[in-house]
């Protein structure tokens, strides 16, 4: 289905500029927001493990099937060729 390309007014009281959530080490694939929880996504394309940093942030760290595979605060390692799902709360 093709995007649907829409103008949009601008306004709010953000600046037009900066960050709220930084990642560094992985590739982000998906962003969503799951209830009160924002979900992430990413994947590790190279032949080395990488620490994912979110820093300032913690949450879970779930399978594909959204199973519970431990806590996390600021970083998490990545396997190689990997993909991970985390929730930042």
């Amino acid at each position: 289905m093709p995007l649907q390309l829409v103008e949009s007014p601008g306004g709010g009281s953000l600046t037009g500029s900066g960050s709220h959530l930084q990642v560094k080490g992985g590739r982000v694939s998906s962003l969503r927001r799951r209830g009160d929880v924002l979900e992430v996504r990413l994947f590790n394309p190279s032949p080395e493990p990488v620490l994912v940093e979110i820093p300032g942030q913690a949450g879970a760290h779930l399978d594909l099937q959204g199973n519970f595979l431990g806590d996390w605060q600021d970083s998490f390692a990545l396997a190689p060729w990997s993909i991970g799902t985390v929730h930042v709360s």
